[in-house]
């Protein structure tokens, strides 16, 4: 899988179709556009399911019941009761920035279209890898392992596989530095093993 770049920061999952030159050459002798449609297709399929995998990580925290402990908590000068979530819910809502963070794209990489789902808040590393005071709340994972499950495949009859990311099977999530890079070799070794501590 060829490297992604990221425009914010925050976590994400990527995923391709795995040995896509491959599944072009089988597909390419029944279909009279070849590379071009095979390219056009697996991008619309990969755009189709980023926008499932947003939608579905927004309902996953909408619909979550938070079952973890009650405290007061003051925003903008006033006293707020917030039930957070427990260890392995999806995080309990305080402010709609979390929420509202979740995006996908597909970038067209010299190995073929690549799906990149994320969260560019800065609550989300928290949420995700836990602190030293915290256990983790995932939404990131959780979704993309479910959506991925029951996705449909196209061109499965030639041998296309859904592949995701090193930093997916890796069992860590990439964080964009300073230079928005993500370099599979390195650097998700690294953000697998990392617990971050609040600021």
């Amino acid at each position: 899988m060829a490297d992604v770049e990221l425009d914010e920061p925050g976590f994400y999952a990527s995923f391709s179709i795995e040995d896509l030159e491959g599944v072009i050459g089988s597909v390419g002798s029944r279909l009279s556009t070849g590379r071009a449609l095979v390219y056009e297709i697996v991008h619309e399929y990969l755009a189709e399911l980023g926008a499932t995998m947003v939608q579905a990580a927004e309902e996953y925290i909408e619909a979550s019941d938070p079952a973890g402990r009650i405290y007061v908590r003051e925003r903008r000068g006033t006293a707020v009761v917030h039930q957070a979530s427990a260890p392995g819910q999806p995080p309990a809502v305080i402010t709609e920035r979390l929420l509202e963070s979740f995006y996908s794209r597909v970038d067209d990489t010299p190995t073929g279209p690549v799906l990149v789902f994320g969260n560019s808040s800065p609550e989300i590393e928290y949420t995700e890898l836990g602190t030293v005071k915290m256990a983790p709340r995932p939404v990131i994972r959780p979704i993309a392992e479910r959506v991925l499950r029951e996705a449909s495949i196209p061109f499965s009859d030639s041998g296309a596989i859904l592949t995701a990311g090193e930093e997916f099977v890796g069992g860590g999530f990439v964080t964009a530095g300073p230079s928005g890079h993500y370099s599979p070799a390195e650097e998700f070794r690294a953000v697998s093993r990392r617990r971050p501590t609040r600021p």
